[in-house]
């Protein structure tokens, strides 16, 4: 992957980190989940880059859903691997990576630094 594409791909991850939790509460109430058609839409509806919506499914729906929804698409990628990618592309050297549920616990940018709520393991790509 160049570099223009890994920065956008950063680029787009970071404004879901940073965004979506405050979109979807206003767009569906706050909630420590959603569901990936509600996080698609909330995407779409803002005009955030949807290239790479597939990682906010893995930060802010649950685990049946991110794999229920790429069932749908014909893709077998698991939830371990979704967010081990996003721990290793976001915040390399991490042991841990923010969880979007964890998002309403703070108002500053959100970082591993800032909220840790889960193990990663496993690998992969988008």
């Amino acid at each position: 992957m160049g570099f223009p594409t890994r920065f956008r791909k950063r680029w787009a991850i970071r404004s879901y980190a940073r965004r979506l939790p405050r979109l979807l509460a206003a767009d569906y109430g706050r909630s420590k989940r959603y569901t990936p058609a509600q996080v698609k839409a909330t995407i779409e509806r803002t005009g955030l880059n949807s290239d790479y919506f597939g990682y906010a499914v893995a930060m802010f729906s649950d685990r049946d859903g991110f794999e229920h929804f790429h069932a749908e698409l014909g893709e077998n990628r698991s939830f371990d691997e979704a967010r081990a990618e996003l721990l290793s592309f976001c915040y390399p050297g991490e042991d841990h990576f923010w969880d979007g549920a964890d998002a309403f616990s703070s108002n500053s940018d959100f970082s591993p630094h800032d909220h840790g709520s889960g193990d990663f393991s496993g690998g992969g790509h988008y």
